[in-house]
């Protein structure tokens, strides 16, 4: 699969873990913690990454145009809460501007700056610990819904 087709799914990167992968590109395609990618019907990209982004990060900037990675499953616009749930964040990254690897070159940031960039956009639930997920559904789901209403080509 082209790398370029995947849409990433964070909006910025740790730039510990991308250290790490830069100086073992070995554990990229690491088996007992494979990247997960899905396949995306009805959005405005065909294939979203689950888990992997810092290694797929790595794997643009050492220069690879295509990875062999398995679709673990197909995520239809139309389809499940839970499914939509699972890609709240490649939605997220793509409507704040991030649509290839390249887009992150710049959102590669300390542990510090990125737990203020992520965690300062949760909602607090009642024991206070942030939820990223209900606030990615009060933003993103009332957008999802209008999409589902209307006929996908």
């Amino acid at each position: 699969m082209k790398l370029n087709k995947i849409q990433p799914g964070e909006t910025y990167l740790r730039r510990q873990a991308v250290e790490y992968f830069l100086h073992h590109p070995d554990r990229i395609f690491n088996r007992k913690h494979p990247i997960q990618i899905v396949r995306c019907e009805g959005f405005s990209f065909s294939y979203a990454t689950i888990d992997g982004n810092n290694r797929l990060f790595v794997a643009y900037l050492l220069g690879l145009d295509e990875v062999d990675i398995p679709i673990a499953k197909v995520i239809d616009i139309k389809g499940s809460e839970d499914d939509l749930d699972e890609i709240a964040h490649c939605i997220a990254s793509y409507e704040e501007g991030v649509h290839s690897w390249s887009d992150l070159e710049r959102r590669v940031v300390s542990e510090s700056e990125y737990d203020h960039r992520i965690y300062s956009r949760m909602e607090l639930d009642e024991e206070g610990c942030g939820d990223g997920l209900i606030t990615l559904r009060k933003i993103y789901k009332p957008r999802l819904s209008l999409s589902k209403n209307k006929e996908v080509g």
